[in-house]
């Protein structure tokens, strides 16, 4: 529970409480050669693709439907994650997952 005082800071800057934290999950694989400059939105399948500089593909999708407070990403997600994924780039069948987590958006 807060303290009153920060309650008090909060209402001060129009800050409405309790905030709402969505879970969003995403992977990031080892490093590849540079081959991919964009980054790929597909509002169907609800996923999110890009390349870092570094050559790691950073790779996440849409807002968990069922509130869960976890740091950990669910087999779920990684297995329909991989399926859109190859169904958007078949060529990236072979890529290795570096980590993967969740955090959160509010």
């Amino acid at each position: 529970m807060l303290q009153d005082g920060v309650l008090k800071c909060f209402r001060k800057v129009g800050v409405k409480l309790p905030l709402v934290t969505h879970p969003l999950q995403a992977l990031v694989t080892q490093s590849y050669k540079p081959w991919f400059h964009h980054v790929v939105v597909s509002g169907t399948l609800h996923i999110y693709l890009s390349q870092t500089d570094r050559g790691e593909l950073v790779c996440g999708n849409g807002i968990d439907t069922y509130p869960h407070y976890g740091m950990r990403s669910t087999l779920g997600f990684l297995e329909s994650y991989a399926a859109h994924v190859f169904e958007l780039f078949p060529s990236v069948h072979n890529v290795a997952v570096q980590r993967n987590g969740q955090d959160y958006v509010t």
